[in-house]
């Protein structure tokens, strides 16, 4: 059991299905029953001395903000000297969504992650492949975040992961979670340079100026009259674009009024346009 997640640690020393190092297992629910379309997540943590450079200069309430959103069970603790991420936003690696047998294969570098295991309900205008993006809600599954694992070069690990549904999970478990939308947000449309609205489209939040290919925070893809709604832990400023896919490259646009946005904790700014431009010409 790794940190009361409901899953099993187990190093190979035997075949298994995967090739080269990291995970594999099986996703089962509540009753033992194997689970289709469930995916595994890998978020990476960082040590912060190495990884200094790359977080860039954190603002002064990044560690109060880490413990208060971190989603991990009870047992699982930080180690000194890392740096979280916000496991609401994009994992680092993800699996395949699993078939009627639950069996999931990630492959994964050497390093340090946590995982998770969750089933996601169909969203509004998702694009094709579902990219599970926006915060968990009650009709959602998930496992408890593991703590910590550590992956050797080419080493590979068999952890078996059972999910609950989150709608009727225990006030512990669900306490953890982001089953609900939460009341700080930015709420808004987009468009063409035309003013046809545009669906599909994601936006994205980061906390610092330079974008990022990993993005911070994710709407869930725009609905067909263009509107967005994108949830953030808590107020602060926030650095807006548009991508069409996860991993994607950004897209040019305009936001108004300003591609930063100040928001408040427990506030909601709306009214807030983004232009999707024309590609840039070489």
């Amino acid at each position: 059991l790794i940190g009361g997640c409901s899953c099993s640690l187990q190093r190979v020393r035997y075949s298994s299905p995967l090739e080269g190092g990291g995970a594999w297992g099986v996703i089962r629910n509540r009753e033992g029953q194997p689970v289709a379309g469930a995916r595994v997540h890998a978020y990476e943590v960082f040590p912060m001395e190495e990884d200094k450079e790359d977080v860039g200069e954190a603002p002064p309430d990044i560690e109060t903000f880490l413990r208060e959103e971190l989603e991990v069970s009870p047992e699982a603790e930080k180690g000194p000297g890392t740096l979280e991420v916000d496991f609401r936003g994009p994992a680092d690696y993800k699996s395949a969504l699993t078939e009627q047998d639950g069996l999931y294969i990630l492959r994964l570098p050497e390093g340090d992650f946590r995982l998770v295991a969750r089933k996601r309900a169909p969203r509004e205008a998702a694009p094709p492949g579902d990219i599970e993006v926006g915060p968990l809600t009650p009709e959602d599954y998930s496992s408890w975040i593991s703590e910590p694992v550590k992956f050797g070069e080419d080493e590979q690990l068999k952890l078996d992961f059972v999910i609950q549904s989150l709608a009727k999970a225990t006030p512990s478990f669900r306490g953890r979670y982001a089953i609900r939308a939460g009341n700080t947000a930015i709420k808004g449309v987009i468009r063409d340079a035309s003013g046809a609205p545009i669906s599909g489209l994601l936006v994205v939040a980061n906390r610092r100026p330079k974008a990022s290919r990993r993005p911070d925070f994710v709407s869930r893809p725009s609905a067909q009259d263009g509107s967005f709604t994108l949830h953030l832990p808590k107020g602060g400023q926030y650095y807006l674009g548009l991508m069409d896919e996860l991993w994607g490259e950004h897209l040019p646009c305009r936001v108004e009024p300003g591609q930063t946005i100040e928001v408040n904790t427990g506030g909601i700014r709306e009214r807030i346009n983004i232009i999707r431009l024309e590609e840039d010409l070489p």
